[in-house]
């Protein structure tokens, strides 16, 4: 894809990060594979980080409220129509969401909880509805937040009381802040082996450092060089794997996923996983990340998302 003033990407559903391609038995020799979900990252203890879930045959999300999930805005959209929210995420859905952290292969321990409203922040559907053709979303020049909020019905209080509650933390994230990004997705890459193994069950992290706003600029980056403060603004970036072979890469499934400020408690969400860059795909033809990118959640961010999240009764860390 070439670089132009307007960049224009696919839906992440399609060559994205939405983890939501169905559910696949991975068993045998294939439990070893899916168990570098998070490409370079390992295997999470299962007390680690107990607000981070999985949608069955979806994405990574967290709790954020007694009855509050935070995930990306692309993971429960409605691109082939008209920006809004998915049929399967709207009012009186039931979805079913699971903190297990166990071999791909084993009992799923998933929870059905029924929706009460969705709510994609409102930068993200007006850039959708722009691009005109529900297989394509504008991320510059305005680069929206990739964000959305769940809110469960009043009865999931009870259902996801066993599972504790991350707040989001509004502080900025700086170059060089140590962060854990976590997720439950694939492995091996956009262009990898597949079926992705999404509901594996077996949560991944890793623990790297935020990136400078000059990390945007690569051979094969998705942007022109011009836009990199505009994305820089609404964006976290860190290092995928294909930029630094010690660290770890996004892959379908991940999105949606929290980043947590790695100050030792688990519970301070301060990004939500949402794309990536790659190098040109003759460089690397199975397309693992070059650099994440996760939507900025911090008052200083180009969207101030703290308030719109407090509003909708999300558990804020204020500054």
């Amino acid at each position: 894809m070439q670089a132009s003033a307007r960049l224009v990407v696919a839906v992440f559903g399609l060559v994205g990060l939405a983890g939501c391609a169905p559910t696949s038995d991975v068993t045998g020799e294939d439990d070893e594979r899916a168990g570098s979900d998070l490409t370079g990252g390992k295997a999470a203890k299962a007390s680690d980080f107990p607000a981070t879930l999985i949608v069955r045959n979806n994405c990574t999300v967290t709790k954020v409220g007694p009855r509050h999930i935070l995930t990306a805005a692309h993971c429960v959209d409605d691109a082939t129509r008209t920006g809004g929210v998915d049929y399967a995420f709207r009012k009186g859905a039931t979805i079913e969401v699971s903190s297990a952290n166990e071999p791909a292969n084993a009992p799923s321990a998933y929870i059905a909880v029924k929706i009460e409203r969705t709510v994609i922040h409102p930068a993200w559907v007006t850039a959708l509805k722009r691009a005109g053709n529900g297989t394509a979303v504008a991320l510059a020049p305005e680069a929206p937040p990739d964000v959305a909020v769940i809110v469960l019905t009043p009865a999931a209080e009870a259902q996801l009381a066993a599972i504790p509650t991350a707040e989001v933390d509004l502080e900025q994230v700086d170059r060089n802040d140590r962060l854990v990004i976590t997720g439950y997705g694939c492995e091996s890459g956009l262009k990898g082996a597949s079926p992705y193994p999404t509901g594996g069950q077996r949560l991944k992290v890793h623990r790297t450092k935020a990136l400078a706003q000059t990390a945007l600029v690569h051979e094969g980056a998705f942007i022109p060089e011009s836009q990199t403060g505009t994305v820089y603004g609404a964006y976290a970036i860190t290092p995928g794997r294909s930029k630094d072979s010690d660290q770890a890469s996004l892959c379908p499934g991940d999105s949606g996923g929290p980043v947590y400020r790695d100050d030792g408690t688990g519970r301070h969400v301060v990004g939500v996983n949402a794309y990536y860059s790659f190098l040109p795909v003759d460089e690397d033809p199975n397309q693992i990340s070059y650099t994440n990118w996760h939507t900025r959640l911090d008052d200083d961010s180009r969207w101030q998302i703290g308030p719109w999240l407090e509003d909708l009764g999300v558990a804020v860390l204020v500054p």
